[in-house]
């Protein structure tokens, strides 16, 4: 056996400060805890783990990028391995995780580029935050029937992940499954009963799933930037949902969930039945042209109808939300006004005059629309929301008649050349937008009434 080197120091159980170990290393037999960050960025190659440890804590081995091997005792009693454990162990290439963990913490394994095996415990409860995120040469992995939930991002970006057997989780998280890019299929455990918000994004290979008949919630818009998704398919006996040509909705037809972006129609008839329309559920569905919703629509949900190919909306409008001049707005319950909620994305009109009293311009309203270059909005516009003009590239003039700078959310106008859009305002009120990063170049001195037409509309022409 190779020489090993002595622990720099344990304290009451706990082995602290090995930064300087460099080879390979046997933790000694009377050691509890591996402490946190003990390893951090030590020339360890490879490491014996006795049956005392119970916990390695967190940034244990932390950067060791000298790491290739852990050898865990065949009695093991390890029970926790904590956040960030073995991240950025570059050269560590399998790991074997002893049947008595059930516990591991959020990023144990993010960034070990050159891990391809791990062998999960039977005993593993949760697979956390980010466990394998950034593990590219991990190419299968078993995740054990204890093992209830698959935590957010848990293997984001694993882009050479192209087997996952689930054997019985309750929950996936949001983005579980982010950039799994060559995925090819998913089968999703009867056990199921949740699924959140874009936990196959960036999937590019998975072209279908089957909701299985356990699945009680589903998160929205699942296969978001999932450009080959042709649809979903449901088990059959499922209590909550159903499938129509791809198209996953509630079982009784009145939630519309998700439809797939590989859709390809003229115009899609929302049934009659729906009553909510979910965020996100024709985002990127540039195979759609144009939609008509029903009347009696309860709820459409935030960027539900952008960026996809819609030229028209097909609608009259209610109480809730009211139809005019190609537009949909949502009555806001907080005050008095509007929020525009979403206009056609593929639309030939370039001018866009905003009804009176609109307070709100909704995330992703108005993005990604190459045609649209003028817009004119009114003096209550208090907030423009998250990605409301993303990408639209063709913009040229804003005019907006609010005295003082509405606020700009989150990347409200990303992706907009600043430096080709003119801004209009009243006078003196430059500065005030210009606080506001509203950054464009200093436009005209608004002058006259805001320009207004209030005839109702149920189509917009293209």
């Amino acid at each position: 056996l190779p020489l090993f080197m002595q622990a720099q120091t344990v304290e009451n159980g706990v082995l602290t400060n090995c930064s300087g170990v460099s080879g390979e290393y046997r933790v000694p037999d009377d050691v509890r805890v591996i402490g946190e960050g003990a390893f951090f960025y030590s020339g360890v190659t490879k490491v014996y783990i006795p049956a005392s440890v119970e916990v390695i804590d967190k940034s244990a081995f932390y950067l060791a990028q000298s790491l290739q091997s852990v050898e865990f005792a065949a009695n093991s009693r390890l029970k926790t391995v904590r956040d960030l454990a073995f991240s950025e162990c570059i050269q560590l290439q399998e790991i074997a995780l002893p049947n008595s963990v059930d516990s591991l913490g959020a990023n144990v394994f993010t960034f070990c580029d050159a891990l391809r095996k791990v062998t999960l415990p039977s005993s593993l409860k949760k697979l956390s935050y980010g466990t394998f995120s950034s593990c590219v040469a991990l190419t299968r992995i078993v995740i054990p029937q204890a093992c209830k939930v698959v935590g957010e991002f848990a293997f984001g970006n694993c882009t050479g992940l192209s087997y996952v057997e689930i054997q019985g989780a309750d929950s996936i998280s949001t983005k579980a499954f982010y950039h799994c890019s060559v995925l090819p299929s998913l089968k999703l455990p009867e056990t199921l009963k949740a699924i959140g918000d874009s936990a196959f994004m960036r999937c590019d290979a998975l072209a279908s799933l089957e909701i299985p008949a356990s699945l009680e919630q589903v998160g929205d818009k699942l296969f978001l930037r999932c450009p080959y998704f042709e649809g979903f398919t449901v088990a059959s006996g499922s209590r909550n949902f159903v499938s129509e040509n791809g198209v996953l909705y509630s079982l009784d037809k009145t939630v519309l969930h998700e439809c797939p972006q590989q859709y390809v129609t003229e115009m899609f008839d929302v049934p009659a039945s729906v009553k909510t329309i979910r965020p996100k559920a024709f985002f990127e569905c540039n195979g759609v042209k144009g939609i008509s919703i029903p009347e009696t629509i309860e709820g459409i949900g935030l960027a539900a109808l952008s960026n996809n190919g819609m030229t028209m909306f097909s609608f009259t409008g209610n109480e809730k939300y009211r139809f005019h001049e190609g537009l949909i707005y949502s009555r806001l319950n907080s005050q008095e006004g509007w929020a525009l909620l979403a206009a056609p994305s593929k639309s030939a009109n370039t001018d866009l005059i905003l009804l009176p009293k609109t307070v709100y311009i909704a995330d992703y309203a108005l993005s990604y629309n190459p045609n649209l270059k003028n817009v004119t909005m009114p003096a209550e516009l208090k907030y423009v929301g998250p990605f409301a003009f993303y990408s639209d590239q063709a913009l040229e003039n804003l005019t907006c008649y609010a005295v003082e700078a509405p606020q700009l959310l989150d990347c409200a106008f990303g992706e907009v050349p600043f430096n080709k859009v003119y801004l209009h305002v009243k006078p003196g009120s430059f500065n005030s937008y210009q606080q506001a990063e509203w950054l464009f170049l200093m436009g005209d001195d608004i002058t006259g009434e805001y320009p207004y037409s209030d005839e109702p509309s149920s189509v917009t022409q293209v």
